[in-house]
């Protein structure tokens, strides 16, 4: 309202009113530029990324440790049944619980 009033000493009513539009609108757009340009997406943490990824990651960077692993990991898989039955139970019931997969049509 004072830059209105200090405009309208020199300037016609509606001369205020334009100059003062152009003002805010002057404004608003350094404030936009302001605050996009240093608005950068940041990398994401190692710990803020998931197991999945982080896995993949392992298997490409030592790709002798991740076939090492998945070996272990068989012959426990191996040795106690009763792990892959509950995992084939859990991902049964949460296939089960969750929405039905829409039908493919065939070609």
């Amino acid at each position: 309202m004072a830059l209105y009033a200090v405009l309208r000493e020199y300037l016609t009513a509606a001369g205020a009113a334009a100059v003062l539009a152009l003002a805010a609108a002057l404004l608003a757009a350094v404030l936009a530029f302001v605050a996009f340009r240093t608005a950068k997406p940041r990398p994401l943490r190692r710990d803020e990324e998931n197991v999945t990824t982080r896995l993949i990651d392992l298997a490409r960077e030592k790709p002798v440790i991740a076939a090492g692993a998945a070996v272990a990991a068989g012959l426990v898989l191996l040795r106690n049944p009763g792990v892959v039955t509950s995992a084939v139970t859990a991902f049964v019931a949460a296939r089960a619980s969750g929405k039905p997969e829409p039908r493919r049509r065939r070609r």
